[in-house]
């Protein structure tokens, strides 16, 4: 999928988002929006949006003065994450179906992206994979799998 107008729309307010993540200030801020604005003008429709995120990161990040952008999201994000182990160790050995909750811990690790990291509250999320069914849901083939595997 190549870019359209939305996601140009998108990738400029995302680098607001970005700016606020890693806590630049206010001047910072401008130039990393204002930057991203220009480069928006000239951005290829034949390009797809992580082609054209990659190089508005780099951007991004030359502005900033770091190799990575959310090295320090990043490190904040890995401990609030670990923190919560021993919660869910506590979940997997009380818990009457082992495989379903080490499932649903695989996918509380597959939520836990960058973006999920900034935007939402990780506690909450976690309950919600353990009270929630799958929308899709092949866990008993998956168990079948597993037990002839």
């Amino acid at each position: 999928m190549n870019i359209d107008e939305a996601c140009v729309g998108c990738i400029i307010n995302q680098s607001a988002k970005v700016s606020a993540a890693i806590g630049a200030d206010a001047k910072l801020a401008g130039e990393m929006i204002s930057t991203v604005e220009r480069l928006s003008k000239d951005f290829s429709f034949k390009q797809n949006p992580p082609e054209i995120a990659s190089y508005v990161y780099a951007q991004m990040a030359e502005l900033a003065n770091k190799t990575d952008l959310y090295d320090e999201v990043k490190e904040r994000s890995t401990k609030k994450a670990l923190s919560y182990v021993p919660f869910l160790k506590k979940k997997l050995f009380v818990s009457d179906h082992k495989l379903l909750t080490a499932t649903k811990i695989a996918v509380a690790g597959n939520v836990i992206d960058l973006a999920a990291a900034v935007e939402f509250d990780l506690g909450e999320e976690l309950e919600k994979v353990f009270d929630r069914g799958f929308a899709y849901n092949d866990f008993e083939l998956l168990s079948t799998e597993v037990r002839y595997s």
